[in-house]
């Protein structure tokens, strides 16, 4: 009952609170440029493993996801945003994007490849006690003739509430969209799923939330009440601004980091910590490794 209530809840407020052209358009041209969007921006990341068939000497290649990340621009600069914990690992990474081509205007599926060593992450490396602050992001090149949806930088997202000392009194509704797995989709058709989540009104919440190697999350990291799943880690949490839903001008907060499947809580960091990594990723060269390859998979 209540996922159904929240899945009524969000499809109404999903279609209000995105501009739209005019209003004169048609209902299904708009919900064509909101998922054209959200589905172009937010990549699923994955890697490939290859085994041994047991029955012959031949190898397997399996595609395993890894998590959610999301294409960002600030200026003239590209840059891939996910989770520390998602991305640092000791293979490369990779993802299906979508690009269009100035000329012709079709669309594109490309590949876009991330090696392991072009990561920058916060350089909050936390303690004995406290986790690193769990951001990671990487500086990409352009696509010459081709155009990317990414979400803009605005510094006014740094300035977002500190959410963990701040007296909040009232709940306050978010979207946090992103991969769940391979849940419901085969990795050929992935598109990332929005859910609604609240922000719970209760404070320092930081240190009430212990993820799996037993630290907790760092002090500015918060909650959220939301049913999230494995492969969401990486994904951008939206909240209008001011907080009414009903607005255009929606806004990224932070990213989902954790959760808590069972109590139904997700951990984010906040969106000040996104903007101090890109401020070292910046400093970054994107030209010296090729990351845009056409789809041969």
């Amino acid at each position: 009952m209540r996922y159904r209530l929240l899945f009524f809840i969000f499809n109404y407020i999903f279609f209000l609170a995105f501009p739209f052209p005019s209003p004169a358009e048609s209902v299904s041209k708009k919900q064509d440029m909101v998922y054209d969007k959200f589905s172009r921006a937010i990549i699923k990341l994955k890697h490939d493993e290859r085994v041994h068939l047991l029955s012959s000497n031949k190898l397997k290649t399996n595609v395993i996801p890894d998590g959610t990340a999301f294409l960002l621009s600030k200026k003239n600069d590209l840059f891939v945003v996910s989770a520390r914990h998602v991305v640092d690992k000791n293979y490369d990474l990779y993802a299906n994007v979508k690009a269009k081509d100035s000329e012709t205007g079709v669309i594109k599926d490309l590949l876009l490849k991330l090696p392991r060593h072009s990561w920058v992450y916060h350089p909050d490396q936390g303690n004995e006690n406290t986790h690193y602050v769990d951001v990671a992001v990487m500086k990409i090149s352009l696509l010459p003739g081709h155009e990317l949806v990414a979400f803009e930088y605005s510094p006014q997202w740094g300035n977002t509430v500190d959410y963990t000392s701040h007296k909040q009194r009232t709940p306050l509704p978010v979207l946090i969209c992103g991969f769940s797995g391979n849940k419901g989709f085969r990795l050929s058709q992935a598109r990332p799923i929005s859910t609604l989540g609240i922000i719970p009104a209760f404070k320092d919440n930081s240190k009430s939330f212990k993820i799996k190697n037993g630290k907790f999350v760092e002090n500015k990291a918060f909650l959220i009440d939301a049913e999230i799943s494995g492969g969401n880690s990486g994904s951008p949490v939206f909240q209008p601004a001011p907080p009414l839903f009903f607005r255009n001008d929606m806004r990224i907060i932070g990213l989902v980091i954790g959760a808590d499947e069972s109590m139904d809580l997700a951990i984010v960091e906040p969106a000040s910590r996104i903007w101090e990594t890109l401020d070292l990723a910046e400093k970054r060269s994107g030209k010296d490794y090729t990351f845009w390859f056409g789809l041969t998979r």
